[in-house]
């Protein structure tokens, strides 16, 4: 169908255009949400808006391309919609007060108390290290910067930084694993 002027779409084209095209939109929307009852609203609604902006069709390209693309995007809109509805039930209610753990969530004395002791042997092994090495990997994995970032912080380059910072990890590896293979920290 090719559009010559920018007028809206005739009300006689649509019938013959629906026909052609519907089964292909509701496949193609189907395809992409899984979803029987939202491809079948999201073909209504790309229909409403092929019928109300028709006058945005030029022809430059088949016209089940341009139902498709409409569909395409109203299917996007419809999940970034729904991502933020699922992070808005995630928040807690701020205004009310966050519930406790339950019980059987919340840590007990003596997981507290191991977790403690593993925090207190890897600040240990840390300052083992020279400051300067100390300062690249708790800006790299405590503070979780980029190592380009942390290079660029400290007037590094980035290799002579992850070398510096993967060296001293390597000297970690043998304290912290004979610390964390032994029984000790476990029970």
């Amino acid at each position: 169908m090719q559009r010559q002027n920018d007028e809206d779409m005739p009300a006689a084209e649509l019938p013959s255009l629906y026909v052609e095209h519907h089964q292909d939109l509701v496949r193609y929307l189907l395809r992409r949400t899984k979803q029987w009852d939202l491809a079948e609203d999201l073909a209504q609604e790309t229909w409403m808006r092929a019928l109300t902006r028709g006058h945005q069709y030029r022809g430059e390209v088949p016209y089940g391309h341009w139902l498709r693309s409409i569909a395409r995007n109203l299917h996007i809109d419809w999940v970034r919609h729904s991502a933020i509805l699922r992070l808005q039930s995630l928040e807690p209610d701020l205004e009310g007060e966050i519930p406790p753990l339950s019980p059987d969530l919340q840590p007990s004395a003596l997981q507290q108390l191991l977790s403690a002791e593993k925090s207190a042997y890897i600040s240990l092994c840390l300052r083992r290290l020279d400051p300067d090495a100390q300062t690249l990997i708790l800006e790299k994995f405590y503070r979780e910067i980029p190592l380009r970032e942390v290079a660029t912080k400290y007037a590094l380059n980035v290799a002579s930084t992850k070398s510096k910072i993967y060296r001293n990890l390597k000297s970690l590896r043998k304290p912290l694993q004979g610390y964390f293979a032994s029984d000790s920290w476990q029970n």
